[in-house]
Protein backbone atom coordinates (compact mmCIF):
# COMPACT_ATOMS: atom_id res chain seq x y z
CA UNK A 1 0.00 0.00 0.00
CA UNK A 2 1.65 3.66 -0.79
CA UNK A 3 0.10 6.57 0.60
CA UNK A 4 0.42 10.41 0.52
CA UNK A 5 -1.01 13.48 1.43
CA UNK A 6 -1.18 16.59 -0.26
CA UNK A 7 -2.85 19.89 0.37
CA UNK A 8 -5.85 21.24 -1.96
CA UNK A 9 -4.41 24.11 -3.32
CA UNK A 10 -6.95 25.11 -6.12
CA UNK A 11 -8.79 28.29 -5.14
CA UNK A 12 -12.40 26.66 -5.89
CA UNK A 13 -10.86 23.12 -4.50
CA UNK A 14 -12.56 20.04 -6.26
CA UNK A 15 -15.54 21.39 -8.21
CA UNK A 16 -16.90 19.57 -10.88
CA UNK A 17 -14.03 20.04 -13.45
CA UNK A 18 -11.04 19.10 -11.05
CA UNK A 19 -12.54 16.27 -9.66
CA UNK A 20 -13.44 15.17 -13.09
CA UNK A 21 -10.21 15.15 -14.63
CA UNK A 22 -8.97 13.80 -10.53
CA UNK A 23 -11.02 10.95 -11.31
CA UNK A 24 -10.17 10.56 -15.21
CA UNK A 25 -6.93 10.34 -14.05
CA UNK A 26 -7.38 7.47 -11.58
CA UNK A 27 -9.43 5.43 -14.06
CA UNK A 28 -6.20 4.89 -15.69
CA UNK A 29 -4.65 2.69 -12.50
CA UNK A 30 -5.72 -0.76 -11.91
CA UNK A 31 -5.05 -0.46 -7.97
CA UNK A 32 -7.89 0.37 -5.46
CA UNK A 33 -7.78 3.76 -4.92
CA UNK A 34 -8.95 6.11 -1.92
CA UNK A 35 -9.22 9.32 -1.19
CA UNK A 36 -9.23 10.36 2.78
CA UNK A 37 -10.26 14.03 3.68
CA UNK A 38 -12.66 15.53 6.45
CA UNK A 39 -13.24 12.00 8.15
CA UNK A 40 -14.67 10.65 4.92
CA UNK A 41 -13.61 8.35 2.05
CA UNK A 42 -14.59 7.93 -1.78
CA UNK A 43 -13.52 5.63 -3.79
CA UNK A 44 -11.03 7.88 -5.81
CA UNK A 45 -12.50 6.42 -9.14
CA UNK A 46 -16.03 7.87 -8.29
CA UNK A 47 -17.10 11.20 -9.56
CA UNK A 48 -20.10 11.65 -7.41
CA UNK A 49 -18.33 10.49 -4.16
CA UNK A 50 -15.86 13.05 -4.74
CA UNK A 51 -17.88 15.77 -5.52
CA UNK A 52 -19.81 14.83 -1.88
CA UNK A 53 -16.80 15.19 -0.17
CA UNK A 54 -16.58 19.04 -0.68
CA UNK A 55 -13.07 19.15 -0.57
CA UNK A 56 -11.83 23.22 -0.77
CA UNK A 57 -8.55 24.74 -0.51
CA UNK A 58 -6.64 23.82 1.77
CA UNK A 59 -8.00 20.39 2.66
CA UNK A 60 -5.78 17.92 3.68
CA UNK A 61 -6.69 14.74 1.36
CA UNK A 62 -4.52 11.47 1.93
CA UNK A 63 -4.10 9.25 -1.14
CA UNK A 64 -4.26 5.63 -0.01
CA UNK A 65 -3.57 2.95 -3.17
CA UNK A 66 -3.24 -0.88 -2.83
CA UNK A 67 -2.28 -2.76 -5.98
CA UNK A 68 0.23 -3.92 -8.56
CA UNK A 69 0.58 -0.40 -9.93
CA UNK A 70 -0.35 1.88 -6.44
CA UNK A 71 3.01 3.86 -6.32
CA UNK A 72 2.26 5.53 -9.93
CA UNK A 73 -1.26 6.08 -9.13
CA UNK A 74 -0.93 7.69 -5.65
CA UNK A 75 2.19 10.19 -7.43
CA UNK A 76 -0.21 10.87 -10.83
CA UNK A 77 -2.57 11.71 -8.72
CA UNK A 78 -1.16 14.05 -6.16
CA UNK A 79 0.76 15.77 -8.68
CA UNK A 80 -2.80 16.57 -10.30
CA UNK A 81 -3.66 18.29 -6.76
CA UNK A 82 -0.27 20.33 -6.47
CA UNK A 83 -0.20 21.29 -10.12
CA UNK A 84 -3.53 22.96 -9.45
CA UNK A 85 -5.32 20.54 -11.88
CA UNK A 86 -3.52 21.39 -15.12
CA UNK A 87 -4.11 24.70 -14.23
CA UNK A 88 -0.65 25.91 -13.13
Amino acid sequence: MTKRTVRVENETGFHARPASIFVREAEKFRSKIEIHANGKVADAKDLVRIMSMQLSKGTEVLIQADGMDESDAVESLARIIKTNFGDE
